[in-house]
């Protein structure tokens, strides 16, 4: 993820890093809950299976990641430009 993120999806995002990040993790996010937990029998957004704090819980902690990915990589090569 952080590989497609610096790559190919950063560039084209707007703000700063951490806004940058969060954006990002929209995109893995409402895909796994849009299509692969309902192809793998969980229901959208795993909610055969989860609680509503549970999906809660699910999109903080991947935004959480997206967030921390733009501001470690922002730090560490776009501030370097």
């Amino acid at each position: 993820m952080a590989v497609i993120y610096a790559l190919v999806v950063e560039p084209f995002l707007i703000g700063p890093g951490w806004a940058k990040g969060f954006q990002f993790s929209l995109l893995p996010g409402s895909i796994n809950s849009a299509l692969v937990m309902p192809m793998l029998g969980k229901g959208f957004a795993a909610s055969d299976i989860l609680t509503l704090s549970g999906m809660l819980y699910f999109f903080f902690a991947n935004g959480l990641y997206g967030v921390l990915l733009g501001v470690v990589y922002g730090r560490l090569f776009r501030e370097r430009q």
